[in-house]
């Protein structure tokens, strides 16, 4: 899959249907959906509430079409494919030879927390030997708690 089909992909909502790896987050946070939100698009402040994320920069303002990247000695390319604001973004991406659709739902629970859903899948000849599903649900994870951690510290 070629990284405009990706792109058409991810626009339309969608995952890579027949992605070897792919996992799914959830987690409740008590904040606002406008904290999440401003956390989620302020690329350059990644690396402060998530190591992982480091040296992340944008290519422009956080809208479809514009680019970003993170990482160290190798870096994820990132292309926003969607955004609804405030509910809803579509990454896709390559990295080290596996390329990749990434999905971020955001909305509220009915006890008035909110939600985010973090999905992940990939492909290509490398995937296998850095991830299995299980490795990818728990750097998800890890994404999801430093996130929480963030928004519930920046709305005390």
């Amino acid at each position: 899959m070629t990284m405009a089909e990706l792109v058409r992909l991810a626009s339309r909502g969608q995952m890579m249907p027949d992605a070897p790896i792919a996992a799914t987050g959830f987690i409740e946070i008590s904040a606002s959906l406008d904290k999440i939100w401003e956390i989620l698009v302020d690329v350059t402040h990644w690396e402060n509430w998530h190591p992982y994320l480091a040296n992340a920069a944008l290519a422009g303002p956080f809208v479809a079409g514009s680019k970003l990247t993170y990482g160290g000695l190798i870096k994820h390319h990132l292309e926003i494919a969607k955004v609804a604001d405030k509910e809803l973004v579509m990454l896709c991406g390559t990295m080290a030879g596996y390329k990749g659709i990434t999905r971020w739902d955001i909305g509220k629970t009915n006890n008035g927390k909110a939600r985010v859903a973090f999905s992940e899948c990939s492909s290509g000849f490398s995937i296998r030997m850095l991830y299995r599903n299980e490795k990818l649900a728990d750097h998800l994870q890890s994404w999801l708690d430093a996130l929480k951690r963030e928004a519930e510290r920046c709305f005390q």
